[in-house]
């Protein structure tokens, strides 16, 4: 069964960081140089579009927060799909991203 709770918190964390990772400096501007060095090793591939693409990044991010979750293994799958859409609604509510 999945915690209600354990999805919410992945979605809303998976929302904030890949917000921060794709379009905000972070301190000390760690995050633009993250996508600065990500430009430079691979310019105009799929990995560099990306890292600009908040919705994109919210896939990936949910994957990592559900293996580290410590969840079942076979609702895995079902929780990270479940956590992206979530952050991917929050995108489109709160941004107007499509």
């Amino acid at each position: 069964m999945i915690d209600i709770r354990v999805l919410i918190a992945i979605a809303l964390a998976s929302y904030r960081v890949s917000r921060m990772i794709s379009e905000e400096e972070g301190p000390w501007e760690a995050f633009t140089r993250l996508r600065g060095m990500v430009f430079r090793r691979a310019p105009n591939t799929w990995i560099e579009r990306g890292v600009n693409c908040p919705l994109c990044l919210s896939f990936w991010i949910c994957i990592i927060l559900t293996a580290v979750s410590r969840l079942p293994f076979a609702s895995y799958g079902i929780m990270a799909l479940a956590a992206s859409g979530v952050a991917s609604l929050l995108f489109i509510i709160f941004e107007g991203r499509r």
